[in-house]
């Protein structure tokens, strides 16, 4: 991608099977309060994480589809974010 001058977001958004399943719970916790921009001791936080695996994946996924309304600043962020491998 760096030598191809692509960036990476612009072929790739991750979904549940590319990507959110093969993650563990507490990284998807830990993602969901970084592209939500909440403390995670927080009520949602806290409800994200006890929720199933499969429904953690099914919200990360959703707050990638361009139809999902949500702040600028927070689309900003979900549009940005790449794993860490890939930064």
């Amino acid at each position: 991608d760096k030598m191809a001058k692509v960036n990476p977001r612009e072929v790739w958004t991750p979904t549940a099977e590319n990507f959110f399943k093969r993650a563990p719970g507490a990284y998807l916790d830990a993602l969901w309060c970084e592209l939500r921009d909440i403390e995670a001791d927080s009520a949602e936080a806290r409800a994200f994480a006890k929720a199933k695996k499969g429904e953690k994946c099914a919200r990360l996924e959703a707050l990638f589809q361009p139809e999902i309304e949500m702040p600028a600043e927070q689309r900003a962020r979900v549009a940005a974010w790449l794993p860490p491998e890939m930064l």
